[in-house]
């Protein structure tokens, strides 16, 4: 027999709840043998459209995304088309206008020379042909006067004598 002593000093133990081995994939229940496993209900169905919402909300921020990132190359392409377009167009007028100004010089006689020494135009005011007429103006008056003399002096007796002897 047991004495009281022993029978208040025994602790009862409570029993654990052994945890399951495995979770149901389709209804989230918990269980340790596949064959006594039964699905119960389809679950908790706020839980299930709280996760259809969020599925839906991130397939509208990535369908957002994805429209906006379009819309922007689209206006970048754009753009680099119009300023293509101008600079291809602006090229164009300048060969064109190349063209146009080789044209006209080919169609017109070229102008003559203008040689500064042949250049008899008093009033011509190109620097070359101011030079020459006044170089020559200036060396003729001291050359004329400098050779009349000489030539006056050595042509003279000469010359006389030249034109008396054949005279006689």
């Amino acid at each position: 027999m047991t004495s009281w002593r022993d029978q208040t000093r025994r602790v009862r133990r409570k029993r654990k709840k052994r945890a399951p081995l495995f979770t149901c994939g389709t209804c989230g229940k918990g269980y340790s043998s596949p064959l006594g496993h039964v699905c119960t209900g389809g679950g908790d169905f706020a839980k299930q459209r709280r996760r259809e919402k969020a599925s839906e909300r991130r397939a509208r921020e990535t369908a957002a995304r994805q429209a906006r990132r379009q819309k922007e190359t689209e206006a970048r392409r754009a753009r680099r088309k119009r300023e293509d377009d101008a600079r291809r167009e602006r090229r164009q007028k300048e060969t064109d206008a190349a063209r146009a100004r080789k044209k006209k010089a080919a169609s017109r006689p070229a102008r003559p020379a203008h040689d500064y020494r042949t250049c008899r135009d008093e009033e011509c005011q190109r620097t070359a042909c101011e030079a020459w007429r006044e170089a020559r103006e200036e060396f003729y008056r001291e050359g004329h006067a400098d050779g009349y003399m000489e030539g006056e002096a050595a042509g003279y007796s000469a010359g006389a004598a030249a034109g008396s002897a054949a005279a006689t």
